[in-house]
């Protein structure tokens, strides 16, 4: 009667057990597709942290770092539609992650300015750096994150506008592509300028969005396709909430908290791609 008994507890503690695994409530999880440290890992945490105050619920960030973000956007497209695999994208993936109907649009975060910085041992104005890079290898390197970014792309305009040959250095983000910069490994990078808030010190502005470079940056959130249009009404009204939130610790850091609805993410994604996407080097 006793092996009975044990026999019947064990096997319901299995069954509770296995009722709780099944019920326990998923966290939510933001994909950041470059290494940490960078302009989208610091958007990601800040939104992380203002959703878990806003819902009580625990918000993970994670790097999926590779492409140029598209590893990143290939991982949440596969990912269960049920509004807890987030996508932070950035203008810098715009053109390395196509335009899809696998990942629906929720929300435009904010916005930043590109810039096209060297170390300060180097010519302190945009004129003479390009006139130093005419004649000298030297300071023809130019670190951005990644291959077939927009930043790449900013960059090889600025050079080739020039007649002047270009070395490009990716990285697998902008955070070890201006320690490149500061380190004297490479002569010069395009970032956003939020990555360069902490090492102004170290490093000279020679261009920048409004001076020298047309485009401006974005950062937003997207998600699996297939999401249902309440659970997307209901995360575009948390994601503005906490980009409010979080406005103050956004705009220390150089990025402009500017919310806008997916459709208009999308639009601006679809955009900045099929007017660039033949020119990429």
């Amino acid at each position: 009667m006793k092996k009975i008994l044990a026999l019947a507890f064990g096997l319901a503690l299995t069954w509770m057990m296995g009722v709780s695994a099944i019920a326990a409530p998923k966290d939510t999880v933001i994909v950041v597709g470059f290494a940490p440290g960078g302009t989208s890992s610091a958007v990601a945490h800040f939104l992380a942290d203002s959703l878990e105050r806003m819902t009580k619920s625990p918000v993970i960030v994670e790097n999926h770092k590779g492409a140029s973000g598209l590893v990143a956007a290939e991982y949440v497209r596969r990912q269960k539609p049920d509004g807890k695999t987030l996508l932070l994208m950035s203008s810098t993936s715009s053109l390395a992650i196509p335009p899809s109907p696998e990942l629906a649009y929720i929300g435009l975060i904010a916005t930043y300015k590109y810039v096209f910085v060297t170390g300060k041992q180097n010519p302190a104005t945009s004129d003479e750096y390009f006139a130093a890079a005419q004649h000298r290898d030297a300071f023809r390197s130019v670190a951005t994150a990644g291959a077939g970014t927009l930043p790449h792309l900013i960059a090889s305009a600025l050079f080739g506008e020039r007649g002047i040959p270009m070395v490009h250095v990716p990285f697998a983000g902008s955070a070890p592509a201006i320690l490149s910069v500061v380190g004297g490994h490479v002569a010069s990078a395009v970032v956003p300028y939020p990555d360069i808030v902490a090492q102004a010190d170290s490093v000279r502005v020679l261009a920048q969005t409004g001076d020298g470079i047309d485009l401006e940056g974005w950062v937003g959130i997207l998600a699996p396709a297939g999401i249902p249009t309440e659970e997307i009404v209901r995360l575009q009204d948390l994601l503005r909430r906490a980009s409010e939130d979080c406005m103050a610790r956004l705009e220390s850091l150089g990025f402009r908290q500017e919310w806008k609805p997916g459709a208009v993410l999308r639009s601006m994604h679809r955009n900045e791609y099929d007017r660039f996407k033949h020119t990429v080097p």
